[in-house]
């Protein structure tokens, strides 16, 4: 019979987290025996920040979606499988753009106007 399946022994190297506006993309390269990963984020650039996402997840990518903007947000993750857990990876920091335009910026809808001659 086969040798019996043993937990990931090394962590991820998490490669990229682009951050967006109220938002990031955590990629990680994929490990071996790893058929599922754990990832927690949390808010703030220490390590025991509160936990924003903790989750569970089979491919090699995550979107965190509603972070508040300009924030710092670290990352981890590690691989997982049936015989257990591997190592978690280096905490990796993330900060979320400042939106494009502020919205006390924004122009009311009353401010509004048509150019003359065109039709509405």
């Amino acid at each position: 019979p086969g040798r019996p399946l043993q937990a990931p022994d090394e962590p991820p190297r998490i490669g990229d987290v682009s951050p967006r506006c109220l938002s990031l993309v955590v990629r990680w390269r994929p490990v071996a025996r790893a058929t599922h990963y754990a990832l927690v984020i949390t808010a703030g650039p220490q390590p025991g920040g509160p936990i924003v996402y903790n989750e569970t997840v089979t491919r090699s990518e995550f979107f965190a979606p509603q972070l508040l903007s300009a924030m710092q947000y670290g990352t981890q993750v590690r691989a997982l499988n049936r015989a257990g857990s591997g190592p978690w990876s280096a905490r990796i920091i993330g900060t979320t753009h400042l939106p494009s335009v502020a919205p006390e910026r924004l122009p009311r809808v009353s401010e509004l106007r048509v150019p003359r001659g065109s039709r509405a």
